[in-house]
């Protein structure tokens, strides 16, 4: 254990008798105590994409940890992808199967340094790595040399929609007061963009003339991506909410989703975040009470906790903690 100050910009192990200065005790501790990544140097190139990014003039670039082998610029890799079966996946017993591989060679590689990419001639099993090339590359993709025999990786689960609105052309009261990018085809190309590198998020043209119908993982999914688009100049008209979960979509034509949301607060905040819970359409009364004077709660209708974070720490003073996950 280590105790520092942010502030004053020191980290020592014993704050009673070491000098408040530098931050050379968290570093030793890191290398003394965190292990090196398990990886084979001499074994053939493999590695798997667990994130992706997007350049305007080279296109999508791939980002994972290097597992196995090195790899230089320019040499020929295999992209292999691979799929879950069925939504209802059995990941402990390997339910999935590879559905295709291609040829390719890398174009750059990159490596962070600091803050900053740089890009390299060669990477070695260990490395976190940018890596562009190979096309249509997407999350859970395996990459690896030729001569790697099975090379294939089970895909990364990448959590399905729960949460679905309607991006409108704006033409309610606040109408022309923000935004420049403020017709369809604006804010359809900007979804688009999102598409090429966020994997989770869907976009559906119901045929309407004014707006399509966006889905996310949760509010902070959603509200990233509007607050973005708002930051950039997009002056959008959002529609309330709904549940969307996809096991569900076959069954009903329009569902609300619910989440656990444990909250806890002081009792003096107690009354005020009852009467909110319960305008959100609470499902059960205070059930948790983590500590004494600490009192919380249990499911509510996601609809009626988006946006409401933020109300909830100014009637707890800043006090409160607030979570939430999905549960039916």
């Amino acid at each position: 254990m280590v105790y520092g100050s942010a502030l004053e910009g020191w980290i020592v192990r014993d704050p009673e008798t070491d000098p408040h200065e530098g931050m050379d005790a968290l570093f030793e501790t890191i290398v003394k105590e965190v292990p090196p990544p398990r990886a084979r140097v001499d074994a053939p190139f493999r590695m798997q994409i667990s994130t992706l990014a997007w350049s305007d003039y080279l296109g999508r670039i791939g980002c994972g940890r290097v597992l196995e082998g090195t790899h230089r610029r320019g040499d020929e890799l295999v992209r292999t992808s691979t799929t879950w079966n069925s939504l209802e996946r059995d990941r402990e017993g390997g339910d999935w199967q590879v559905t295709g591989s291609e040829t390719s060679r890398s174009a750059h590689l990159w490596v962070t340094r600091g803050l900053e990419r740089e890009e390299v001639d060669e990477v070695h099993a260990g490395d976190i790595v940018w890596l562009n090339g190979p096309t249509d590359i997407t999350i859970g993709d395996t990459l690896s040399a030729p001569d790697l025999a099975d090379p294939a990786l089970p895909p990364l689960e990448i959590e399905e929609p729960t949460v679905s609105m309607f991006f409108l052309v704006n033409n309610g009261p606040f109408a022309g007061r923000d935004g420049q990018a403020v017709t369809l085809r604006q804010i359809k190309d900007r979804l688009e963009r999102e598409l090429r590198v966020n994997v989770a998020l869907r976009v559906e043209d119901l045929g309407r003339p004014d707006g399509v119908k966006v889905s996310g993982r949760g509010e902070l999914h959603l509200g990233i991506l509007i607050e973005e688009m708002r930051r950039e100049g997009h002056g959008v008209l959002r529609i309330a909410p709904r549940g969307d979960h996809p096991h569900r979509r076959q069954r009903t034509a329009c569902s609300n989703l619910w989440s656990s949301s444990p909250s806890t607060c002081p009792t003096s905040s107690q009354g005020i975040v009852s009467r909110s819970l319960l305008s959100a359409r609470e499902r059960s009364p205070p059930c948790t009470t983590p500590a004494p004077g600490w009192p919380g709660w249990s499911s509510a209708s996601h609809r009626g906790l988006i946006g409401y974070r933020g109300d909830f720490l100014t009637d707890t003073r800043g006090l409160g903690i607030m979570a939430s996950r999905f549960v039916g």
